[in-house]
């Protein structure tokens, strides 16, 4: 019963979380809003780091296995599928819509039904100071050095070194920074 309470728990904050609105700053309820927000992640993620932020709408699942640095905003409408550990360093910045999911049904089906297949699981890093553009997608197994940017719209398929901008679908190195 008490495990019960637990999940229901979680699921009510993790709602309340995702339909506070995010008012701009200059609205009079903004600091409100965002401090409710703010107490609900720190209950419910495995690490949330001092000054962070998790703008509105964002599907968070498996908090337990997600750690959030100092100093990080993750932007509004994100999808962060925890199956597996997430660590993100300190001062990651994100735009909206970015996805990172660590795991997957594989591709070698071997005449079986891919709605079956087994879910394979990987840990996804980002190190400190990195930043990720609108709608960026991470997949399983990927470790994301510090001092990155990673452009709008990329999907990031293999780790990705320190100090440098990738972008593109597969993501391809741009340049060094």
């Amino acid at each position: 019963m008490k495990n019960k309470l637990h999940v229901f728990w979680e699921l009510a904050l993790n709602r309340i979380g995702y339909i506070l609105p995010n008012y701009p700053r200059h609205r009079y309820c903004y600091v409100f809003f965002e401090f409710i927000r703010q107490l609900i992640w720190k209950k419910l993620f495995k690490k949330f780091g001092e000054n962070s932020f998790v703008r509105s709408k964002a599907l968070i699942l498996n908090y337990k296995n997600i750690s959030v640095g100092s100093n990080c905003l993750i932007g509004p409408d994100s999808i962060l599928n925890g199956t597996d550990k997430i660590t993100l360093g300190d001062y990651f910045l994100s735009g909206p819509g970015i996805i990172i999911y660590t795991s997957d049904h594989g591709l070698d089906n071997q005449g079986i039904l891919f709605s079956l297949l087994e879910t394979t699981v990987a840990e996804v890093v980002v190190g400190t100071n990195v930043y990720l553009g609108a709608h960026v997608i991470i997949l399983k197994g990927v470790h994301v050095g510090d001092n990155v940017v990673i452009a709008a719209g990329s999907v990031v398929t293999k780790d990705i070194p320190s100090n440098e901008m990738w972008g593109g679908v597969p993501a391809k190195k741009i340049k060094n920074i």
